[in-house]
């Protein structure tokens, strides 16, 4: 089974898709972005994302609510097309990036059901404003 083909993102691809507000991103170990999401502070609230697969934008959304605290901590993000994605997270405070942001070490893996999956390892997740 081959892989998903994973390919980065532009912000053409997620804006207007997703709320705007508190994010966090994947970047993998060459600086692509490969997966944006977004979800409120509200702890009832459920997170939203995007990856692009094939050339194609997938919407995914957490199967959990949790807002934007368990997005931050690494949240599994999946949509009825059957993709999913997983950010593995290092623990801790994670480090400061400018102002309003933090980052950590992590990890990125996409799937589809049935199908095959790709992990993107020493990447970075990056939460903030």
């Amino acid at each position: 089974m081959q892989p998903p083909a994973v390919q980065p993102l532009a912000r053409a691809d997620f804006e207007g898709r997703i709320d705007s507000g508190l994010g966090c991103s994947f970047k993998s170990a060459g600086s692509q972005t490969l997966l944006v999401a977004t979800a409120p502070m509200d702890s009832g609230a459920r997170a939203q994302g995007v990856i692009k697969v094939g050339g194609k934008v997938e919407l995914l959304r957490a199967g959990q609510p949790g807002g934007y605290a368990a997005l931050a901590a690494g949240q599994s993000l999946a949509n009825e097309m059957g993709w999913s994605a997983f950010v593995r997270r290092a623990p801790g405070t994670g480090r400061a990036e400018g102002a309003e942001s933090t980052s950590w070490p992590a990890s990125l893996i996409v799937a589809m059901e049935g199908g095959g999956s790709v992990t993107f390892e020493n990447g970075r997740w990056s939460c903030g404003a």
